[in-house]
């Protein structure tokens, strides 16, 4: 997906993350969604089963502005800085998602 690519939709996000936008990865990210409704440990257990794609979802689904790519890829890596060790928790992507849109937060895009 190009950097500059809103990531608007489902479907766009499903598309960032597998390239293709397969079957498995929506039916994963609607699985995300119906975990969050049902629950913090639900959603911790499927975070720590696809961590890539849960973060990312939990991300997108904060931001109240549609994100690029490159913003997205950029917010990964904010809360899964070098050196961290295991999954992001669900209270350090509402820290950083909240200070990116108070503007506390400066992204450099990068390329996914």
């Amino acid at each position: 997906m190009n950097a500059a690519a809103d990531v608007g939709t489902g479907e766009d996000l499903a598309r960032f993350l597998d390239q293709t936008g397969g079957p498995f990865t929506r039916q994963l990210l609607q699985t995300a969604a119906a975990a969050a409704a049902a629950g913090p440990a639900i959603l911790r257990q499927l975070r720590e089963a696809f961590p890539r794609e849960v973060v990312a979802w939990e991300i997108w689904s904060r931001l109240e502005e549609i994100p690029t790519a490159g913003q997205l890829e950029a917010m990964i890596g904010l809360v899964w800085w070098p050196g961290r060790n295991g999954i992001p928790k669900a209270e350090t992507i509402a820290f950083m998602v909240a200070d990116y849109q108070a503007g506390k937060v400066t992204l450099r895009e990068v390329t996914p």
